[in-house]
This record gives structure tokens, C-alpha cells and sequence, in this order.
């Protein structure tokens, strides 16, 4: 992707919330630093994809490009929100346990997750499996791929997820 410097405002305006990686976003949506950068690069390739655009300022700041054999994702300022980097996992192809931005933890026995605000939660799992919740000492499903789990403010979960392949 060809660049150029810039020294812009700080943030960055979605323009595009259609595409996967901007899909939990909408339109004038913004994301950026409460203080001024620069010099910053923004994209100038005509055949990539912008998402979003640098706020007082016309270029891209932040964009995607297929090539032949990977893609490349620019973003122009840092600390891109949960949302985004979401989306990006998802574009990727990346498993995502849980559907809303929570800490998870996760590998291929255990799951746990801690969340700011409590709710009703989507867990979802790479293959059908049984699930024990180890707090409770409780089984909570056997061979399912997604359970429904509410969840406290400030709530904890920790899983252990059993397939025929980890038993």
C-alpha cells in the first residue's frame, strides 16, 4: 500500500460499516487519541478499500486491501477499540468465543471470560463439545457448539470444554 505522512487531528471517522471488519460500528462512528499526533501515514493506493477517514482531514485513515495472497489492514492511529480489532479477527477468520467484546481467555480445554457489564452472553465453541462450569462445579451442556450464560456486572466464568478430541 503506498503511504504519505500527515500531521491530522486525532481521530478517525468510520465511512463504510458495511464490510466485516467495521461491522459492529455505524457510520460517523469515531475512534482515536484525546491528544494531537504526528507526523502519521495515510494511505494514498487508490485500489484500497477505505473504511474510514481522518476527521478534519480528506484522506483515509483507515483501510483494507486484498492482494493475491494475504490482505493488509491499515489503521493510522493507535489504540483501535475492541469493535475493531473484532472485526478484524473476524475477517481473518479467527474463532470468536464470545459475542460481545469481553476478556476471554482461551485455548483447547479452557475458556474463561470477565466482563464490565453483565448480560445475557453467546458463548460460542470451535467444534461441538461438552461444557462444566469449574466455578459452579456444574455441566452446562453436552455436545453443543454455542450455550446462552448470564453473566453479573464485573462478571467472571471459567469453562472446561471437552471434545472427543481432548478428552
Amino acid at each position: 500500500m503506498g503511504c504519505q505522512f500527515a500531521t491530522v487531528q486525532r481521530n478517525i471517522e468510520i465511512t463504510d460499516p458495511h464490510h466485516i471488519i467495521t461491522g459492529e460500528m455505524k457510520t460517523g462512528d469515531f475512534f482515536g487519541l484525546e491528544f494531537p499526533v504526528g507526523p502519521i501515514l495515510f494511505s494514498t493506493d487508490p485500489d484500497a478499500q477505505p473504511l474510514g477517514r481522518l476527521i478534519y482531514d480528506p484522506h483515509p485513515g483507515l483501510c483494507v486491501k486484498k492482494l493475491a495472497k494475504w490482505t493488509s489492514v491499515y489503521c493510522a492511529l493507535p489504540a483501535a477499540p475492541a469493535r475493531l480489532l473484532r472485526g478484524v479477527a473476524r475477517y481473518a477468520g479467527v474463532h470468536l468465543y464470545s459475542d460481545k467484546p469481553d476478556v476471554v481467555y482461551a485455548n483447547q480445554s479452557f475458556l474463561c471470560l470477565n466482563c464490565a457489564l453483565g448480560g445475557e452472553r453467546i458463548l460460542s465453541f470451535p467444534e461441538p463439545c461438552d461444557v462444566l462450569d469449574l466455578l459452579k462445579k456444574k455441566k452446562l451442556a453436552a455436545g453443543v457448539s454455542q450455550i446462552k450464560i448470564n453473566l453479573p456486572d464485573y462478571g467472571v466464568v471459567l469453562l472446561k470444554w471437552t471434545t472427543h478430541h481432548n478428552k
